[in-house]
């Protein structure tokens, strides 16, 4: 669906580069988030594992869309689906209302 506003066009592009991952575009390959790599890594410690997903989808937003900072991410595995329910807190530089988005990711 077309967005007709900003902070939809923002949304829509936020989760395209979050899901898209590094490597994925021929002519720009550091275009994109390093989240599924981490999400197949083992993990022992749930709270570095949450650091370290708020870090990649961070440093890949002010790379590619400075504008935006991130403000809280949470992570809600749901192993016996193969699903991670991930849910960004981020604000827009020049709105004052903090915005959410929520992602299911396969795993």
């Amino acid at each position: 669906s077309l967005n007709y506003t900003t902070i939809k066009q923002i949304h829509t592009n936020l989760k395209n580069l979050i899901l898209t991952m590094k490597g994925e575009r021929v002519y720009n390959p550091e275009f994109g988030s390093d989240l599924y790599r981490l999400l197949f890594e083992p993990t022992v410690d749930e709270e570095l594992f949450q650091d370290r997903v708020f870090q990649t989808i961070t440093e890949a937003v002010q790379r590619f869309m400075p504008f935006v900072t991130i403000n809280e991410v949470n992570i809600d595995f749901k192993p016996d689906d193969n699903l991670a329910f991930i849910s960004i807190n981020y604000s827009v530089n020049g709105f004052v209302t903090p915005e959410d988005l929520d992602l299911e990711v396969i795993i």
